[in-house]
């Protein structure tokens, strides 16, 4: 099944718009119960918010894992780390998800 260009970036931003209600509703949770991320309910809640993005980078082409990278390592871009755009060595501030898809070649 082919997947247009479109449909990948309607995928990822689903997936990152999941990803931070998933994280609000965390965050909440450990104000409640104080439950730690290794708790055998942290770790089905991360596993489960992995493959997603897993999926979602899959579906939407994304062999590099920038999509992980933009969502773990730079926060959704709070932490505004740099990254090459493709087929470039220049290096750009990813501070949102336009950022992210350009990077990502959208």
């Amino acid at each position: 099944m082919t997947i247009t260009r479109a449909k990948q970036k309607e995928v990822i931003i689903d997936a990152i718009q999941k990803y931070k209600a998933l994280d609000e509703q965390w965050r909440r949770l450990r104000a409640l119960m104080g439950p730690d991320i290794d708790s055998p309910l942290g770790r089905a809640i991360w596993m489960a918010s992995d493959n997603m993005l897993t999926n979602a980078a899959l579906v939407a082409g994304d062999t590099s894992e920038t999509l992980h990278w933009f969502v773990l390592e730079n926060d959704c871009g709070r932490k505004r780390l740099k990254h090459s755009l493709p087929d470039s060595k220049r290096m750009i501030v990813v501070k949102d998800v336009a950022t992210l898809l350009r990077v990502m070649g959208f």
